[in-house]
């Protein structure tokens, strides 16, 4: 897992289920996180292995994420 993707799961961990794509773009540009990869495809590729899922609201253009259990477990295993 690059460190784009494994930041991601550690924002989303900390502020399940309050963040859109937009917040953690957002969060990761001003952190200075390196980008070996589009951030759609960092979250896309989350939620397809099982790690995120994403959750639309009020507004379809911005879901909001929240980790799974094995996306929290493999946040804990790599601190």
């Amino acid at each position: 897992m690059n460190r784009l993707r494994h930041r991601l799961l550690e924002l989303i961990k900390a502020k399940d289920g309050q963040l859109s794509w937009y917040q953690l773009d957002r969060t990761i540009s001003s952190e200075g996180v390196e980008r070996d990869e589009p951030l759609v495809k960092s979250l896309t590729g989350l939620e397809a292995d099982g790690f995120i899922v994403s959750h639309v609201g009020a507004n379809p253009a911005q879901p909001t994420y929240s980790v799974t259990l094995e996306g929290s477990r493999l946040v804990d295993a790599v601190k």
